[in-house]
């Protein structure tokens, strides 16, 4: 068979591997290759029923007919099995037709002009100017843009297409990029960088999307179009512009803070990672060279996460294990017994003794809690002190004097407070003391079990829990030299048929109760009175001298650390009278 090249005619044939469609082609073939005379009308008309013919046969097929042996239908170009003279013979035609209806419609133009010309000479020129006039619009947009036309928001009415794109690359250069840092903001502009910008689409293919002798109607319409920039980058270059800010100012980086759990104001805390200022510069170059590329206005570099963060976050396994331990060193009770009294440690003040390690464990500051037992003296060290105290006839006074009251032993203390700690579960002691107190509240150390001595009155009350239990009339010592001392003391002991010796006296007493060095309570049996005056001409030695069985009666009642008070009343100040 003869090679035949393809022109516009050039059939696409979807063939079927049937033999049918073959033997079809080769029948019209063999007619048109025989028939050589065949006019050009009877050629055509075959052509076109015998594809009307495979078309019908085609859809008359059951679908199963058409499938291939492996289910696939084969897509190519078909020769069309026709003569050259055949497409030489439609030009031809074409040409004439053409030339036909060129030289019809020249002639009717003729006609018609010579018609109006003769008959509507005033109008002709109107008419003239007017087809002059759009003829001349017709020309005019053939090379720049109509009205109400806009391309990237820019007006290009009239102007050409070089202009237009120029225009728009001066305005890409103008591009700026608002870099957003967390403590500064940087504009840079393209301009700057030396950056290579071009138009990802043509303007002239914009210009071409109207005919330009259809402007008129056209300007009765509005077009807006948008073109897309491309930009290359020398990263040299933008790596030096953005140098300039001042947040890749490596000086003045932070790094990151992991996320940490601390122990204060008495609870465990989780303290969350947080982010410095020290840039991943080269993930930031291409963040900026991205957004350069798709034309962004704005960089949010913490949002693009450019900073190098933290390595340890506040939901990480490490942590919630470390908070856990610290929780429940937190929940330690630690309780100190003072006996009428007991004092925990608050947990404000627990927390501030311990600390987490580097490596998630809590320990204990050996510092810290010295620094504490030194407060937990000076809070609970009463001896050497003025107490407020309420007498018997509800006078509140202030007592000075004694050694009565708790001395807390620091040193002893801490060692011992910080072996505790240091265990991480809850305890109960005695503090460490170098005396103490009989009792002890929140007030102070006396309590509401006490032997009250009105010295000025010459009268001893015995007070339990609060309510009186016992009174007598007593005398005491005044001459020069055994007058009884005021103060706070304690019981010493208590003890019976004791015998008394002093410098000029030696004196067997039942009942023995000391407070004061040699000073005591005791039974007076050479006495017949108490109270009065009698302390002034025939007192006792410093003594508190009771009736014998008055003196039994509170030698029952006492016991060893229990608060004496004694006062004179000109010797005291008071709160309330």
């Amino acid at each position: 068979m003869q090679s035949m090249g393809y022109d516009t005619e050039t059939e696409i044939c979807i063939l079927n591997k049937k033999d049918v469609t073959m033997s079809r082609g080769k029948k019209d073939r063999e007619e048109i290759t025989n028939t050589e005379e065949v006019k050009e009308t009877e050629v055509s008309d075959e052509m076109e029923k015998a594809e009307d013919s495979e078309k019908a046969e085609d859809d008359k097929k059951p679908e199963e007919t058409k499938e291939t042996d492996d289910k696939h239908v084969s897509l190519y170009v078909q020769e069309p099995f026709i003569d050259p003279s055949v497409y030489r013979q439609r030009r031809k035609r074409r040409i004439i037709r053409t030339v036909t209806i060129a030289v019809v419609a020249t002639l009717l133009a003729v006609y018609i002009g010579g018609v109006l010309f003769c008959r509507w000479r005033r109008v002709l020129p109107w008419a003239a100017a007017a087809f002059a006039l759009y003829i001349g619009g017709g020309l005019f947009h053939m090379h720049r843009f109509g009205a109400n036309t806009t391309i990237n928001g820019r007006n290009v009415v009239g102007k050409s297409v070089q202009s237009v794109e120029d225009m728009l690359l001066s305005d890409a250069r103008k591009y700026t990029l608002d870099i957003k840092f967390k403590d500064s903001d940087f504009t840079f502009v393209l301009g700057d960088a030396d950056s290579d910008v071009a138009l990802t689409d043509s303007v002239d293919t914009l210009l071409k999307k109207h005919s330009p002798f259809l402007w008129f109607v056209n300007s009765f319409h509005s077009y807006d179009y948008k073109i897309d920039y491309t930009v290359n980058c020398d990263r040299e270059k933008l790596e030096a512009c953005l140098q300039a800010s001042p947040a890749l100012d490596r000086a003045s980086m932070t790094e990151s803070k992991d996320a940490k759990v601390v122990l204060e104001d008495g609870e465990a805390k989780v303290i969350p990672e947080e982010t410095g200022t020290k840039l991943d510069t080269a993930k930031l170059y291409d963040k900026v060279i991205n957004a350069l590329k798709n034309y962004d206005t704005t960089l949010d570099v913490e949002a693009e996460e450019c900073y190098i963060p933290a390595h340890i976050l506040a939901d990480s396994e490490s942590i919630l294990k470390t908070k856990e331990d610290a929780d429940a060193f937190v929940d330690i009770e630690a309780v100190y017994d003072f006996g009428s009294y007991t004092y925990t440690i608050p947990k404000e003040e627990l927390t501030k003794m311990a600390y987490v390690s580097s490596d998630g464990s809590i320990q204990i500051s050996r510092s810290n809690v010295e620094a504490y037992v030194e407060k937990f003296k000076e809070k609970f060290t009463t001896a050497d002190t003025d107490r407020e105290f309420t007498t018997h006839d509800k006078k509140t006074i202030l007592v000075h004097g004694g050694y009565y009251g708790w001395v807390i032993d620091a040193e002893t203390e801490a060692e011992e407070l910080y072996d505790l700690l240091s265990k991480k579960k809850s305890f109960t002691k005695e503090p460490a003391c170098k005396r103490r107190g009989y009792a002890l509240c929140a007030q102070n150390d006396i309590g509401s079990t006490y032997v009250e001595v009105d010295l000025t009155n010459q009268h001893v009350y015995y007070y339990q829990n609060g309510r009186l239990k016992w009174d007598s009339d007593c005398v005491s010592g005044q001459t020069p030299g055994h007058k009884t001392p005021g103060g706070l003391y304690g019981l010493t002991y208590k003890k019976m048929h004791a015998t008394l010796i002093g410098e000029d006296y030696e004196t067997p007493v039942t009942y023995w109760m000391p407070f004061n060095g040699g000073i005591g309570l005791h039974d007076a049996n050479w006495r017949g009175k108490f109270g009065g005056e009698i302390y002034t001409y025939s007192g006792s030695h410093g003594c508190v001298n009771l009736p014998p069985s008055k003196a039994g009666e509170l030698y029952e009642y006492v016991e060893a650390g229990m608060p004496i008070v004694c006062y004179w009343r000109d010797e005291v100040t008071f709160v309330n009278k």
